[in-house]
């Protein structure tokens, strides 16, 4: 969430930046296929799914190395819990619709770094 709000920013006020660091962001909007996985998870999300969700987001999001790391899975999980159901979907909501940063890039003056992972993953369906 935190790249896609600071793409905003930049978008409305590229002076407040002294610098920015975006890792395993997309400055692209969400893909058709992309908004109606978000729309699903909204519909499908519930008190008694939520922690099936998480496990399917954690699967969905490592690296197949890192998916039984148990110290990881739990620091995931806690997190997903404290953040809780209304914050997902709010995110969701928020995401689905953003605008492509693409056309911005060119605009931004600041010292940027740009860091991806070589086993980063994205997938667009729940199993």
């Amino acid at each position: 969430m935190g790249g896609y709000a600071a793409f905003e920013i930049l978008r409305q006020s590229l002076e407040r930046f002294l610098a920015a660091a975006f890792v395993s962001k997309s400055a692209r909007a969400d893909t058709p296929e992309g908004k109606e996985l978000r729309q699903q998870t909204i519909d499908r999300v519930s008190d008694n799914n939520f922690y099936k969700l998480i496990d399917a987001v954690i699967d969905l999001d490592l690296p197949e190395a890192r998916r039984s790391d148990p110290v990881l899975r739990t620091t995931i999980e806690k997190m997903a819990r404290d953040v809780g159901i209304k914050t997902l979907i709010n995110h969701q909501i928020a995401t689905q619709d953003r605008q492509s940063s693409l056309p911005g890039l060119k605009d931004i003056k600041c010292r940027t770094m740009v860091v991806v992972g070589k086993q980063d993953i994205l997938k667009l369906s729940f199993p």
